[in-house]
């Protein structure tokens, strides 16, 4: 057994003083007995959601409540709620009620949830002229009564999932109503007297027992609905049934659940399969077009551009970088500069044709210590890239190879370069980058004699 008491009201709100709370939340709290609360006397907001409270008789000293809500307990009358003369929001949805007669005097209501009840019949609700919304939905409601034929500010109306059978004239005076929410129920037919609320939008008709369309004729004048629900009725299953509510609802938005397009739905997805079918039949062709023949003078084009390597050059050059560029075979650079610059021909002094020469490849290297010229061997395209590689320096974080005797020696170094245990001063060793373009000289190193060193001194 718990108890809402004074203390607990108190310490939910840090210890303030009842006199002065207007708002009390305390769902799931499994609550069964109300005390304290007529010490609140500016309370306005009191949630008592989700618990075990079975009767409202220990709040009925709290006058100025305007929203109340007590859903999800095991109430089984309204007892006492008809003393909130200023409450605007009732909601006493998933309990035990029967009967809603104590809510008739409510003037100031404006919202009335009571789904998920036991309640068979609904009073007169003739005095609450400031209501726009009912639920009561999940009640086994049989008879639509006329409890709503004087709710003169009634929008929103949900019966759904009860057991209604006849609407007939109850709606009649509803001229503000917008929202009608009848599904899984027994209707078969709905009243001409609906032509009257003609502010209707949204209508909730599934799961009903409409068959033809003249059990809807009413529907055509309802010149506001744009969403209309008739799925699980036995009329969606005819012919032609999305054409005929085009036709008698033509402004109508939303059928079923599902938005209208501009043209019939199955209509479109027929034409959007052929649009696909013919774009993938005229990119099957663009396909088939490659595999065709070439023509003679085409073949000799293709054949002249594969030789000179225009198209390839200018495709790999965008990808491939400087090394790789300038480590390609020269045969087809070669074959390149016979095909722009061809070998010409030459008339010597004595008359006789000469052929022009062709560069043979050969670097002249001038040795300017010497003084003078001498052609060396042809240098290879590693050892010209081996100059371009990164040299890597002692001590930046890199790997060392100064240890390492099979590595290969960095060309104008020393061969004899000594080994050291620990990485040396890189600033007193100079990098292969940087030596003076000087003969290279293998200096003779001596013996150590330490008998000698003692004999000294």
């Amino acid at each position: 057994m718990v108890r809402l008491t004074a203390a607990l009201i108190s310490a939910i709100h840090d210890g303030a003083d009842l006199a002065t709370i207007t708002s009390l939340i305390v769902p799931h709290r499994d609550l069964d007995q109300l005390m304290g609360l007529d010490m609140c006397e500016r309370l306005t907001r009191l949630d008592l959601s989700d618990n075990r409270i079975s009767s409202l008789e220990g709040i009925t000293f709290c006058t100025k409540l305007t929203w109340l809500s007590v859903a999800g307990n095991q109430l089984t009358s309204l007892k006492g709620v008809e003393s909130f003369t200023k409450l605007t929001v009732l909601n006493a949805s998933k309990n035990e009620i029967t009967s809603i007669t104590e809510v008739a005097g409510l003037t100031e209501l404006r919202a009335l949830i009571l789904n998920d009840n036991e309640i068979s019949s609904v009073c007169r609700l003739d005095r609450l002229v400031n209501l726009n919304t009912v639920v009561l939905s999940r009640n086994p409601i049989r008879n639509f009564g006329n409890f709503a034929s004087k709710l003169m500010s009634l929008k929103k109306l949900s019966m759904s999932h009860c057991q209604v059978q006849v609407i007939g004239s109850a709606l009649k005076r509803c001229a503000t109503i917008e929202e009608l929410r009848l599904a899984h129920n027994q209707l078969s037919s709905l009243p001409q007297e609906l032509e009257r609320n003609g502010r209707l939008t949204i209508l909730d008709l599934g799961t009903n027992y409409f068959k033809s369309w003249s059990d809807l004729q009413v529907l055509g004048t309802l010149h506001s609905l744009v969403n209309l629900n008739l799925r699980g009725n036995p009329i969606c299953s005819q012919d032609g049934y999305e054409d005929e509510v085009r036709k008698r609802l033509p402004q109508l938005q939303v059928l079923d659940g599902d938005t209208l397009l501009e043209g019939p739905r199955r209509k479109k997805s027929k034409s959007v399969q052929k649009s696909r079918d013919d774009n993938g039949a005229r990119e099957q062709e663009m396909d088939s077009d490659k595999f065709v023949e070439a023509s003679p003078l085409e073949s000799k084009k293709t054949s002249l551009k594969e030789k000179i390597g225009q198209k390839g050059s200018s495709d790999d050059s965008k990808t491939r970088s400087f090394l790789e560029m300038i480590s390609l075979p020269t045969a087809q650079t070669e074959e390149k500069h016979a095909v722009e610059e061809p070998v010409g021909i030459k008339i010597g002094r004595d008359g006789k044709v000469k052929k022009k020469k062709e560069d043979s490849g050969v670097v002249s290297v001038v040795d300017t210590t010497k003084g003078r010229h001498f052609l060396n061997k042809p240098k290879k395209i590693d050892d010209l890239l081996s100059r371009l590689q990164p040299n890597i320096e002692i001590g930046t974080g890199g790997p060392s190879t100064w240890d390492d005797e099979s590595a290969p020696v960095t060309p104008g170094l020393v061969s004899s370069a000594p080994v050291f245990a620990t990485p040396p001063n890189p600033r007193s060793i100079p990098s292969a980058s940087v030596l003076p373009d000087q003969p290279v000289v293998n200096v003779e190193q001596k013996p150590y004699n330490r008998w000698a060193l003692k004999k000294k001194t």
